[in-house]
C-alpha cells in the first residue's frame, strides 16, 4: 500500500497535478477535507462558501488557439443548509447554483453536465458530477464536483481548471474528493456569531427607514458589526488592520502593506480635499483587501450587494503589476467616493465626464503621502496628432455634451477622438488648467450635480401622494439635474470666455 501510495504520489507530480497535501478543518460548517498540496486558502465573498483555495501556479489556456488566458485552478466547498431558518445560501441545490451563479463556472456562455451518478463513499451519499463548458469562444473549464448529502447540509466540494489540463489534474482531485469526512461543530458559521448579533438594520434601505435622529447611530453601528463580519472570516494568515479611511485586511508582504495602506490614504484624502463630502452625512470605512499575488486577486470576487460597507482589492507585485494595481486602486477609490457620497451621483455625471475624472485617477501616483503623477501620457501624445489635422473641439461644444444643447460639436471626429480630447482636457483642468475663471470648475460641476440632486429629490419626497399615481423617479429628471448644474456654474459664460479658454487648452496640448 505505502509503495502504490508513493508510485500515485510521482504520477501526479510528474503529469503535473499536485499530490494531496494536508487536512484542511472547518469547524464552523464540520468537515474536513484534504487540499492539493500548497494550495493556497483565499477569502471567500459568502459564508456560505466554506472553503475556498487556489493552485499553487496559475496555469496556460491551450495554445494554437484563437483565445489565451492564464489561470490557476480553485477549489470551493459550498454549503447548502436544509433547516427553513438558515437559509443563508440562496441557491436551493446545487443545480440551483450552476443554473444562476456566475462566479465559479459561467453559465451564461453554456455548460454541460457529461456524467451525473448517485453514489456512496463509506457511509455517505454522494451525487458525483462532471462539467465542461461549451460555448467555443471562450477558454473551457472542465469541473469535478461531489454533493455530499447530510440531515443538516449538503456539501458541493467542488474543483475547477482549464479543460486542456484536467487530466493531469484528475488524480489528484479525486483523491482529495475521497478524503471528505463530517467532524463535530464547535464555532459559529463567520457572520452569524455574537459580532453580527447587533440588533441594528442590516441595509442602508433599512437604516433610512429610522427616524432621521437614529440614523447616523445606527450607520455607525451597522458599519461596525460589518466589520467585524470581515475580520472573523479571514482564513489562516491573514491580518487586519484599521486605519484612517480603511479596515485593511492582507496576506502580502510588509513592505507592499505599507506602501499600498500609504497611497490609498492619501488618494482618498486627495478626493476629500478636492471634493469635499458631496453631502453625505456619514462616510463609512472602506474595507483595503490586498492579496500577496495578482493571481489571488484574480480570483477574488468581492460580495454583491453590500451597500454598508464597499471593497476596494488589489494584489501585490512590483514594476508593471504595481503600476496597474496603483491604477486599478485608484479608480475603485474614485467609484466608491461617489457612491458612498451620494448613490445617484456617478450615473448623474455624463458618461464622457466620468471618463475624463477616470483618466485623472489613473494617473495619480504617490512618493509617501505626497500626490504625483504617471509620467507616461499616451492620450496626450496621440491628441498632439489629432490638433495638427484640426481634430479637436471647442470646449463649450465638447464639455457641454449631455449637460446641456448649446455649442456644436465637430461632427468629423470619431468617437475615439472625442474620448480623447475629453480625457486630456478634464485631466488638464484638475491641473495646470484650474485656475482663472475655470478654477475648480471639473469639482463644482461634480458638487454642483450632487446639489441638484438634492433639490429634486427632496422635491419630489414633499410631493402629495396621489392614489394609483406613482411619484416621478429621480432618474427621469435627468437632464433637467444636468442642465441646472451647468447653467448655475457656466450659465454667465460668453464667447470670449469659452475662445481664451479653449486656447488655454491647445497651448497645453500642443
Amino acid at each position: 500500500m505505502r509503495i502504490a501510495g508513493l508510485l500515485l504520489l510521482l504520477a501526479m507530480t510528474v503529469l503535473g497535478g499536485e499530490p494531496p497535501g494536508d487536512f484542511f478543518e472547518n469547524k464552523a460548517f464540520g468537515f474536513k477535507l484534504r487540499v492539493p498540496k500548497d494550495w493556497r486558502e483565499v477569502p471567500a465573498p459568502h459564508a456560505w462558501i466554506a472553503s475556498k483555495h487556489l493552485g499553487k501556479r496559475e496555469l496556460d489556456a491551450q495554445r494554437g488557439k484563437e483565445y489565451w488566458s492564464r489561470e490557476a485552478p480553485e477549489l470551493w466547498v459550498v454549503a447548502f443548509p436544509h433547516a427553513a431558518d438558515a437559509k443563508e445560501n440562496p441557491y436551493a441545490s446545487y443545480r440551483d447554483f450552476l443554473s444562476q451563479n456566475d462566479q465559479f463556472i459561467n453559465f451564461s456562455s453554456g455548460y454541460e453536465i457529461t456524467e451525473e451518478k448517485e453514489t456512496t463513499v463509506g457511509d455517505m451519499k454522494v451525487t458525483t458530477y462532471d462539467i465542461v463548458e461549451t460555448k467555443p469562444d471562450r477558454v473551457p473549464h472542465h469541473v469535478v464536483a461531489w454533493v455530499f448529502h447530510f440531515d443538516d447540509f449538503d456539501f458541493a466540494v467542488m474543483f475547477k481548471v482549464f479543460e486542456w489540463h484536467y487530466k493531469d489534474y484528475e488524480a489528484s482531485f479525486r483523491g482529495c474528493l475521497k478524503s471528505f469526512k463530517r467532524t463535530d461543530r464547535t464555532a459559529a458559521v463567520a457572520g452569524t456569531g455574537p459580532a453580527a448579533a447587533t440588533g441594528t438594520p442590516a441595509t442602508r434601505a433599512d437604516i433610512l427607514k429610522l427616524p432621521k435622529e437614529q440614523r447616523a447611530r445606527a450607520m455607525k453601528d451597522a458599519v461596525e458589526a460589518a466589520l467585524r463580519r470581515e475580520t472573523d472570516a479571514l482564513p489562516a494568515g491573514w491580518k487586519s488592520r484599521r486605519t484612517k479611511k480603511f479596515l485593511v485586511l492582507t496576506n502580502a508582504n510588509d513592505k507592499f502593506v505599507r506602501a499600498a495602506i500609504d497611497h490609498a490614504e492619501a488618494i482618498a484624502e486627495h478626493l476629500d480635499g478636492f471634493f469635499g463630502p458631496a453631502g453625505a452625512e456619514y462616510v463609512p470605512p472602506s474595507i483595503l483587501r490586498i492579496f500577496a499575488t495578482t493571481e489571488e486577486r484574480s480570483a477574488y470576487t468581492p460580495k454583491e450587494g453590500n451597500d454598508l460597507v464597499r471593497e476596494v482589492a488589489i494584489g501585490a507585485g512590483h514594476g508593471w503589476e504595481k503600476d496597474n494595481a496603483w491604477e486599478d486602486l485608484n479608480r475603485s477609490l474614485w467609484s466608491e467616493w461617489l457612491l458612498m457620497r451620494n448613490p445617484k451621483l456617478e450615473e448623474m455625471l455624463p458618461g464622457w465626464f466620468r471618463d475624463g475624472l477616470n483618466k485623472y485617477m489613473s494617473m495619480l501616483r504617490t512618493s509617501g503621502k505626497r500626490i504625483n503623477f504617471a509620467k507616461d501620457d499616451w492620450d496626450r501624445d496621440e491628441i498632439r496628432l489629432q490638433i495638427k489635422r484640426g481634430g479637436y473641439e471647442e470646449l463649450l461644444a465638447l464639455l457641454s455634451r449631455e449637460f446641456t444643447d448649446i455649442g456644436k460639436p465637430n461632427s468629423a471626429l470619431q468617437d475615439e477622438d472625442h474620448k480623447r480630447q475629453v480625457r486630456v482636457v478634464v485631466l488638464w483642468l484638475m491641473r495646470q488648467g484650474n485656475g482663472g475663471k475655470a478654477k475648480d470648475l471639473v469639482r463644482d460641476l461634480v458638487l454642483g450635480v450632487a446639489a441638484e440632486i438634492d433639490r429634486v429629490e427632496a422635491e419630489i419626497l414633499a410631493m402629495p401622494e396621489q392614489k394609483d399615481v406613482e411619484k416621478p423617479s429621480i432618474e427621469s429628471r435627468r437632464a433637467e439635474i444636468r442642465k441646472s448644474a451647468w447653467n448655475n456654474l457656466l450659465g454667465a459664460w460668453d464667447e470670449g470666455d469659452w475662445n481664451r479658454l479653449t486656447n488655454a487648452w491647445l497651448g497645453f496640448a500642443k
